[in-house]
């Protein structure tokens, strides 16, 4: 019985320690209220962006003007995440959520990947 409330006493740390990542919820609640200023400032050097079918690896930058591109067609309501999860292996994150835009729901996935103690968006998909 001591195992396994161990067991889940570190998991617990090792999920919550993920989940607390300020740059996690800071996207999300910029996606929340359409700041994609504060969504690009977390991305990694190289992005992997999908609208739709159309998917693409750009710089930071080039993937910034990519992403305001998107966002200016599809003006956000809201933004509301359906689940989190974890790979401890690589120390990678994943956030799934729905997009409300005036032109209609998108299915958001986002992935990051933690480098130098913070973690950096690699890749975002949004599936209408």
């Amino acid at each position: 019985m001591k195992k396994y409330l161990a067991i889940f006493i570190a998991a617990i740390f090792v999920f919550g320690s993920v989940f607390a990542q300020p740059q996690i919820d800071d996207v999300s609640n910029s996606l929340n209220k359409g700041e994609v200023s504060n969504v690009v400032k977390y991305f990694d050097r190289i992005v992997d962006i999908t609208i739709n079918s159309d998917q693409s690896t750009y710089s930071k930058s080039q993937a910034e003007m990519v992403v305001k591109s998107f966002f200016s067609k599809n003006q956000a309501r809201s933004f509301l995440v359906r689940h989190k999860g974890v790979a401890a292996s690589d120390n990678s994150v994943f956030v799934i959520g729905e997009l409300k835009t005036a032109n209609g729901p998108y299915r958001v996935y986002i992935f990051f990947k933690q480098r130098d103690k913070n973690y950096w968006l690699q890749q975002i998909k949004f599936e209408q």
